[in-house]
């Protein structure tokens, strides 16, 4: 996990304190086992006829991910559509709702430290 966790914290912005990273990273899940998973698994990626699946396309994304990862990629929609059909999905997958809020915690924190949940997580962390 920890070489996971070194190419990981790369991608945080420059502005997350130090105090912050070692919380977060006490946060993270194990990563164990991985799992040969979609990576990708959007509603345009799955295809059904007459209310069946029929196949799922698009797997260059594809790989051996922590068990928790497609339950985690649910979080992060990328439009109003995606983002029932993600809420739908998450009914269906096991819970990993410990994996979800680090990976929400980790996404605000690389992407926009100002975010009310990143802000939320430095302060908690006792910057």
């Amino acid at each position: 996990m920890n070489w996971l966790w070194a190419d990981m914290e790369q991608g945080l912005h420059e502005a997350v304190p130090q105090t912050t990273r070692i919380q977060l990273r006490k946060c993270m899940p194990r990563t164990t086992p991985y799992t040969f998973t979609h990576n990708d698994l959007t509603n345009v990626n799955i295809m059904v006829q007459n209310g069946s699946l029929t196949g799922i396309i698009d797997w260059e994304m594809s790989g051996y991910f922590p068990v928790w990862w497609e339950y985690v990629c649910t979080s992060i929609p990328g439009n109003e559509e995606d983002r029932e059909w993600k809420t739908l999905l998450r009914k269906y997958t096991p819970d990993h709702g410990a994996a979800r809020e680090f990976w929400m915690n980790y996404y605000y924190l690389c992407k926009d430290p100002e975010n009310g949940r990143a802000r939320k997580f430095i302060e908690a962390s006792g910057r």
